[in-house]
């Protein structure tokens, strides 16, 4: 009997759908924050041109700092969730590479893509 092989007896029960998409959910509700903060102040600068921040101001600036800080939790642990990806299954000497090897290659990619975009060759 112990060299018999292991038996499923049923499939495993799937998440609900309230359930799924949770970091594409997070990832949509951070830009649908920064769209709502640009529609906002530019809505409040023009109804109060003294340019002195009221509380409305205040708020939506707070509401934008904390999705900001969300957004780069979730782009520092995507980066990290890379890098142990390729550490676990890339098999390489010296070992060092395979740690520098996320940095090395995305790092002139996100340069080349911000250049391009200050200069406008990229539109919204």
């Amino acid at each position: 009997m112990a060299n018999q092989p292991a038996r499923i007896t049923h499939a495993p029960d799937l998440p609900s759908s309230s359930h799924r998409g949770g970091t594409a959910a997070l990832v949509a509700a951070g830009v649908a924050v920064f769209s709502f903060y640009l529609v906002l102040t530019g809505w409040l600068r023009a109804r109060h041109r003294s340019g002195v921040p009221g509380r409305a101001d205040w708020i939506a600036a707070l509401s934008m700092l904390v999705a900001a800080v969300a957004m780069v939790a979730w782009g520092v642990s995507a980066i990290a969730a890379f890098t142990a990806f390729t550490v676990v299954n890339v098999r390489f000497e010296p070992a060092f590479v395979v740690w520098l090897a996320p940095t090395v290659v995305l790092t002139p990619v996100i340069v080349v893509w911000t250049a391009r975009v200050n200069r406008g060759k990229i539109a919204d």
